[in-house]
């Protein structure tokens, strides 16, 4: 067996890990590269692996950072199944949907400035169309948590609860490599614990191979424990003043 990672190792978005046994090939998450240096260009880089290589996609979340290349992995020739919750299915339909809305409204609007500038617009495209993430969609399988699917040739997986957005999962998979049963256990995107709409993160088995989120690395998140109190108390002392509440809510999970 051979695991490799294409992303959120040494940087924490575009998650994609694949895993290699004689019988297939799985990939774990196929996200979408946000921030760092040169993203536009490490989005558009061809995968380093065939798409149509690929026997099945196992996806742990919606967010964009691990769904959002999804839509070029198909166009690149991937036809397996796309495993995920079935919470996480009509969220991952949004979520591309409007992903592909921002990449061609990025296009048309870099087309109309260099047209301005007199300037050639042939090489601009979206990262993909509408039409591209819509392709995505009949490829999805989705299941509850807690309950082994079997992925023919393979093995089987099963998903637990994450805690992280809806549908948000482990990923427990357990590989057939010949005689040998290997066990590896994606943590994908954990949760904070303690939320008030979501979960605590499940216990899972334990596994040969871990592999882990650590976005936090040794640091301690805010263990507030009223945080809607606190929040509160922001916004009031704020108003008192005359101030402004300015509250970011584009992201998923977020408002």
């Amino acid at each position: 067996m051979r695991i490799s990672f294409h992303g959120a190792a040494r940087e924490i978005t575009g998650s994609c890990h694949l895993t290699e046994i004689t019988a297939g090939r799985v990939l774990l998450d196929c996200g979408m590269i946000q921030g760092g240096k040169e993203p536009h260009e490490r989005n558009r880089a061809a995968f380093p692996f065939d798409p149509a290589s690929i026997d099945v996609v196992l996806l742990s979340h919606a967010h964009i950072d691990h769904c959002g290349r999804l839509p070029l992995l198909v166009r690149g020739g991937f036809k397996g199944s796309i495993y995920t919750t079935a919470p996480s299915v009509p969220l991952a339909k949004v979520l591309l949907a409007d992903s592909a809305h921002i990449h061609e409204e990025d296009a048309g609007w870099a087309i109309k400035r260099l047209k301005k500038q007199g300037k050639d617009t042939s090489g601009i495209t979206p990262l993909y169309t509408a039409d591209d993430a819509a392709a995505v969609y009949p490829l999805f399988v989705e299941t509850g948590f807690d309950r082994w699917n079997c992925l023919d040739g393979i093995g089987r997986v099963r998903f637990a609860m994450a805690g992280r957005i809806l549908g948000a999962s482990i990923v427990e998979l357990e590989i057939e490599d010949g005689d040998d049963c290997r066990h590896v256990t994606f943590s994908g995107d954990l949760g904070a614990g303690g939320a008030r709409l979501l979960s605590r993160p499940a216990p899972v088995e334990a596994a040969e191979i871990m592999i882990l989120e650590s976005t936090y690395g040794d640091r301690d998140r805010d263990k507030a424990e009223y945080p809607t109190e606190l929040f509160y108390e922001i916004v009031s002392r704020t108003a008192s003043k005359g101030g402004v509440v300015v509250v970011p809510s584009f992201a998923v999970g977020r408002t």
